[in-house]
């Protein structure tokens, strides 16, 4: 399963639907616009390729990556949904990168996320002290 079929299965099972349907239901629209915003954005995939796997034209993929914004901003469901998808997915990335890691380069990839998330820790508590 490549990172792309592993983002559709996400998308699909939040907004409950077939991603690559030709079907005009908001929930396949808006399952595309989610998909094309972290294909492009999170996983930096070319809008040729997240065309391609979307059986969509190139400027279809475009259209949907500039009008997200304005999408997410003034649909509450659709942003919780979103949301919901962007962190179980970079999760279930997550897990798959770990996977794939064996011996020194998994201690060493290990070591670099316990120093990354150990500095967050202190940035935040230092702003909850703020708050």
């Amino acid at each position: 399963m490549n990172v792309l079929d592993l983002l559709n299965k996400e998308i699909s099972s939040v907004f409950n639907c077939d991603l690559k349907s030709k079907s005009q239901k908001i929930e396949v629209i808006n399952s595309k616009y989610a998909f094309c915003q972290i294909a492009r954005k999170e996983l930096k995939i070319n809008l040729k390729d997240i065309a391609i796997y979307l059986d969509q034209k190139h400027g279809t993929v475009i259209s949907k990556v500039k009008k997200f914004d304005g999408i997410y901003l003034s649909d509450k469901n659709f942003a919780k949904g979103y949301d919901t998808i962007l962190e179980n997915f970079t999760r279930e990335k997550y897990k798959l990168k770990i996977s794939k890691l064996k011996g020194n380069d998994l201690k060493e990839f290990l070591r670099n996320e316990i120093q990354f998330h150990s500095t967050k820790v202190i940035f935040l508590k230092e702003q909850l002290k703020r708050a």
